[in-house]
């Protein structure tokens, strides 16, 4: 739980890493009958789960992995939605471009 409140801290002003989708903070009730309390949950999405594990290395570099993790997993949606001719074509004009 520190790990996220740190993680919040720290990145809650890019609004494109979206926190409020990728961390929802919820309660629940756990105990006996009539001894029940309130728990503290927290559901967290891939991207908030990498973004988390992030909280190895010193505030720069997570920043920066941060941005990588993030540009990275905006490509993989944009290329799940292509069809295989599409990504043929991205490939080869890739392909041309090493060579």
């Amino acid at each position: 739980m520190r790990a996220i409140k740190k993680w919040q801290n720290e990145l809650s002003h890019n609004t494109s890493y979206r926190l409020d989708k990728n961390i929802i903070e919820n309660f629940y009730f756990a105990g006996a009958k009539g001894k029940e309390r309130k728990e503290r949950k927290v559901d967290v999405t891939e991207f908030g789960l990498a973004l988390l594990l992030l909280y190895i290395n010193s505030p720069k570099a997570r920043q920066i992995s941060a941005e990588i993790l993030y540009r990275f997993l905006v490509l993989k949606t944009y290329v799940t939605g292509l069809n295989e001719r599409q990504i043929g074509a991205i490939k080869g004009y890739y392909r041309n471009q090493i060579e």
